[in-house]
Parts: structure tokens; sequence; C-alpha cells
């Protein structure tokens, strides 16, 4: 079974279904209808997930949506994180995300 690593910070969020998107610099090559194992480092965590929807978009496309299902409050808020993980991003940067859901 193929692994999606997170921060620990997003264990619960996961769980609670409130973030149900991950956006990624890199393709992981999942699949829709993919069961993949979510990891959290360094905590022993781990829950089962089921990709729902594969894509891309650059980094200025980035919408409200996005925002939402990524379990953020404001469109700063989610720009500001993927800058810390990806610093070397700018707005033609193509992001891949991952729509998933918690088995």
């Amino acid at each position: 079974m193929k692994t999606l690593k997170f921060n620990k910070k997003y264990y619960l969020p996961i769980l609670n279904g409130d973030k149900t998107q991950t956006l990624r610099k890199d393709n992981k090559r999942l699949n829709e209808g993919e069961t993949v194992k979510a990891v959290f480092p360094g905590t022993g965590l781990t829950c089962k997930i089921r990709i729902l929807k594969t894509g891309y978009k650059q980094f200025q496309y980035i919408d409200d949506e996005d925002v939402k299902r990524e379990g953020f409050h404001s469109m700063v808020e989610l720009e500001n994180e993927l800058l810390r993980i990806y610093p070397k991003c700018d707005r033609f940067t193509r992001l891949y995300y991952y729509r998933f859901k918690v088995l």
C-alpha cells in the first residue's frame, strides 16, 4: 500500500473531516479510488484514506474551495503554509491536489 506523509498537526483535522485535500509540489502518482496509508512521522499515528480526485493547478489558481478542503480559514493562511513548506513556489508553480476521505 502506498503512503502519504502529513505533518502531525493535520492528524485530527483529517480524522474529523476538516482536511479533505492535500496540495503537493511533487506528483505522488496516486490514482482516484486508490486506498493509501496516511502516516504522521514521529507519532506512530496512521489512518487509511481513499483518494477521491486528483489533478493539478498553478499556485495562482488556488481558490476558496481549496482553502476549505485544506482545513484553513483564509487564503492567506493556506498560502503562507504552502510557502513555508515550499519556499521556492511562485504563482506559476504547479501543485498537485489529492482529495480524499478517511476510511
